[in-house]
């Protein structure tokens, strides 16, 4: 037993070291293939983004609000694309609300770069 007992402390911390890099090489697809982060970090990103919206009654303006959020690295790209139900928009309130979002966001989130932008149907 004493001559293989070196290979079987070798084999017993590779399964305890191994997680990570394969973590890691996951996590690194994910951001070259552009995919989106985990689903509660999406949740998350969303929740901050409607609050928001509904603090500045722009939920009465707009009806559909579509989201497109990308890691790349540390920095989240967030599309917030927004369907307004009047042909008239305000592009100070708009920026003001996307300033506020990107404020919020980035107290969850170190980096963050967000975009609020009409969908035109």
């Amino acid at each position: 037993m004493t001559p293989y007992l070196d290979q079987i402390v070798a084999i017993i911390l590779t399964f305890f070291i191994l997680p990570t890099p394969i973590r890691l090489v996951v996590t690194g697809m994910n951001d070259l293939f552009l995919m989106a982060p985990e689903q509660e970090v999406v949740d998350q990103i969303k929740k901050i983004s409607d609050d928001i919206l509904q603090k500045h009654s722009f939920g009465e303006q707009i009806s559909l609000v579509t989201y497109d959020i990308m890691r790349m690295g540390r920095r989240f790209w967030i599309s917030i694309y927004v369907t307004p139900k009047k042909d008239i928009i305000s592009i100070s309130k708009w920026s003001s609300i996307q300033l506020e979002i990107e404020l919020a966001l980035m107290k969850e989130f170190n980096d963050v770069y967000v975009e609020l932008l009409p969908e035109i149907e």
